[in-house]
């Protein structure tokens, strides 16, 4: 039996993923946040709204990160504008993308080393499902109905 509560290893579990990609994207000074606009440009061109909705749920703390990165985006060359609003990765970026894409797939192999594919699809289950639990409850309350 855990011996702390799901919230302390959530927090625990984050802390270290944020220092673990730190040092996995390192090499092109890149953040978690670089890595998640990067995964999701790769996709295809999108404009700001779409990468937001994409990354939201990593910008509660900094909600001007997103900004940040797509600045630091267009002044190392890696995304450019493309039909007015949306942006597309460039080569330098689809390069980059690729140069950390091994990077960050040894960093997941160390995080599941050890769980077995059926343990970490059932985390990640039970995590989804506490998540709706909790948004319905949030949202229950706002509307006074709890």
């Amino acid at each position: 039996m855990a011996t702390r509560p799901i919230g302390y290893w959530l927090k625990q579990v984050d802390r270290l993923l944020e220092h673990a990609f730190a040092q996995a994207l390192e090499s092109e000074d890149c953040t978690r946040r670089h890595w998640q606009v990067l995964n999701v440009l790769e996709t295809g061109p999108l404009d700001e709204r779409e990468i937001e909705r994409a990354v939201l749920p990593f910008l509660t703390a900094d909600p001007a990160a997103l900004r940040n990165v797509l600045g630091d985006f267009r002044e190392r060359g890696w995304a450019e504008p493309v039909n007015g609003t949306r942006l597309r990765l460039t080569a330098a970026g689809r390069s980059v993308h690729r140069k950390l894409q091994s990077s960050v797939e040894e960093h997941r192999r160390r995080v599941s080393e050890g769980i077995s594919p059926d343990d970490y699809s059932t985390t990640v289950e039970v995590l989804e499902r506490m998540a709706r639990n909790l948004e319905a409850y949030l949202r229950a309350a706002e509307s006074g109905t709890v």
